[in-house]
């Protein structure tokens, strides 16, 4: 069956080597998260005060590097396709179309009152896009507010490489506060960041229970404003609980989680606007409600009874439909937890199993409140119970509508019972040129216990294994630094000064100067390195390294400064901004911060 692979990070990895070395070796921090699957509704979003949620082995790593120009550029994200088995770029606004300014914004907002003056380029790798299923935003939040307590300077880098902190921590709760900020840039005010602690939370690869305050459900929008008077919301005014399962249903956090079931998502690759079908639903909800209360008042304000008397009935007869589905959903939500409870104390009772089943069932039907019915939901059902091998083989699936890019169901299926009937019906809709591929399966691809993880941060000397094998270091002039291969950075960085320090030569836009060009092309490059860690100071001849040159001012400007100056001004049209003042011997010299020349240095860091 096509889109079989196991949808594990370190599988990947291994099968996908290349794309992954050159996104770590052209990024200097690098942070990982896991995906998040939901169990129950996932129509839950914005409606439902009770989450379940788990942890995936799949991941998003978000790549940055630093520049000089005081802004925030998302640029791509490069997310595999499990349909096609291959990796794929897009532009970071396909997947954030609506939110990517209120995003930038608000990130903008945090580093200037935090006193980050500096600019980031930030790209995404994704082992499963927007719209599969996986809690792509939430992942995308809690990345993004790590990055800005490294970069401020609130999270110290080694102390998240060095081991992950745990929920007591006050560190913890602080970042996952900030992460509810972002998600409600994210998501219009429709998160409560269950998706969020489940992603921080270390160690644990057990579901998490999470409860959210009704009134919390639907924030505005207002923390994303261009006011740099940054508005906060705390965990205690969204979450009113949030652990794992065990403690939630009074267990041992160390006991034996094994569900007697087989469970995943599928892609469809159907596009769907669940947000836009969910709001025509509440207007159309509204209507209904409104229509029923001005009835209620009608029939209320002619009967003869007392004014008292008609608030009292006028409360009793209110009609609130959105209240009545978010009950549904909790009330379903209830179930599966009871059907967890019954299933870890009584592992292999076939009752406890078919009625679990049918609890997820029921909330596939129920979903068609929300949204339009699905074609392939059916079918998946009716193909289910044709291919079916033995007559107690049963499925319980739920629509995962709830992305912007395209469609995906949850199915729940009793533990090695049906496998083979599923992968009958995945190759029969395959054959009839559907879009199918199973993202995800418990049986296939396990679970993750890991936390928010700091890969690697160049500058901080903190390295990752690709980073080592890419044994070459890259750093510019305007904040810009990444690991590659020698060949491709020299044959990549043609439109710098470029200092090569491993063979001590200097390339003005790809073109290899000669002694003719400048005479110690050695001495240039060591001058220029200690220049560019000092950039727009001035530094005295007596820290320059002992030669010639750094002993006579004359010197220096006869063999090194005029010569480097004139060959800028041949290749770029521009004055290089570095002077020389003082006197003979002791004399001094600074390169100015100039965008209009870029200079680079490759310098060997790995002996």
């Amino acid at each position: 069956m096509k889109g079989n692979i196991k949808m594990d990070s370190l599988e990947l990895q291994k099968n996908f080597h290349t794309v992954y070395k050159d996104f770590f070796n052209t990024h200097n921090i690098v942070l990982s998260g896991d995906g998040v699957l939901t169990w129950g509704a996932d129509i839950s979003h914005g409606v439902s005060a009770l989450r379940i949620k788990q942890k995936l082995p799949i991941k998003t790593f978000c790549g940055v590097n630093f520049n000089t120009s005081g802004k925030i550029t998302f640029r791509t994200v490069f997310h595999y396709s499990s349909v096609e088995n291959v990796f794929k770029e897009d532009k970071f606004a396909v997947f954030f179309k609506y939110d990517v300014e209120r995003i930038t914004l608000f990130l903008q907002n945090f580093l200037t009152e935090n006193g980050f003056s500096g600019g980031m380029e930030i790209d995404f790798l994704a082992e499963t896009p927007r719209g599969h299923g996986f809690s792509f935003s939430g992942v995308i939040s809690v990345l993004l507010t790590y990055l800005l307590y490294i970069v401020t300077g609130k999270l110290d880098p080694k102390v998240l490489k060095g081991g992950e902190f745990s929920v007591d921590d006050p560190i913890f709760n602080e970042l996952y506060c900030s992460t509810l900020n972002l998600s409600h840039c994210i998501s219009l005010g429709k998160s409560t960041g269950a998706s969020n602690f489940t992603v921080m939370i270390p160690n644990t690869s057990l579901p998490v229970v999470y409860i959210s305050k009704k009134n919390a459900i639907n924030h505005t929008d207002d923390i994303c404003t261009t006011d740099n008077d940054m508005k906060t919301i705390s965990s205690s005014e969204t979450a009113v609980y949030k652990n794992v399962i065990t403690n939630f249903l009074g267990m041992d956090n160390a006991a034996n989680w094994e569900l007697p079931l087989d469970y995943g998502i599928i892609f469809t690759g159907m596009e769907y606007n669940m947000f836009g079908e969910i709001e025509l639903k509440k207007e159309g909800a509204k209507r209904e409600n409104d229509h029923l209360d001005a009835f209620v008042s009608d029939m209320i304000r002619l009967l003869p009874v007392k004014d008292e008397d008609r608030t009292i009935l006028s409360d009793l007869l209110r009609f609130d439909k959105s209240e009545i589905s978010r009950k549904n959903i909790d009330s379903t939500n209830l179930k599966i937890l009871e059907g967890f409870d019954y299933l870890l104390k009584n592992s292999y009772n076939e009752n406890a199993l078919n009625a679990f089943i049918n609890t997820m069932k029921n909330i596939g039907f129920m979903s068609f409140s929300y949204q339009k019915e699905n074609r392939l939901f059916f079918a998946l059902q009716y193909l289910f119970y044709q291919y079916r091998q033995f007559e107690d083989e049963e499925i319980g699936i739920i629509p995962f509508n709830t992305g912007k890019i395209g469609g995906s169901f949850f199915f729940v299926m009793k533990d090695k019972r049906s496998r083979t009937t599923l992968q009958k019906v995945l190759e029969h809709l395959q054959d009839d040129n559907h879009i199918i591929s199973l993202d995800y399966a418990s049986w296939r691809d396990g679970f993750s216990s890991d936390g928010v993880q700091l890969r690697q941060f160049i500058t901080e000397k903190i390295y990752s294994d690709y980073t080592k094998e890419g044994n070459i270091f890259f750093t510019d002039s305007s904040g810009m630094s990444y690991f590659g291969n020698y060949d491709s950075v020299i044959e990549n960085e043609k439109d710098c000064i470029l200092l090569d320090t491993i063979s001590g030569r200097i390339y003005i836009r790809g073109t290899k100067l000669t002694s003719k060009d400048i005479h110690s092309q050695n001495t240039t490059i060591d001058m220029m390195k200690i220049l560019l860690e000092n950039l727009g100071k001035e530094v005295s001849n007596t820290k320059l390294p002992v030669s010639t040159y750094s002993q006579n001012k004359n010197e220096i400007l006869g063999k090194v400064v005029l010569p480097l100056k004139k060959l800028a001004k041949e290749y770029f049209g521009e004055e290089l901004s570095l002077i020389c003042s003082g006197g003979i011997t002791d004399y001094y010299l600074r390169l100015e911060r100039d965008e209009s020349i870029r200079i680079g240095i490759i310098k060997k860091i790995w002996n």
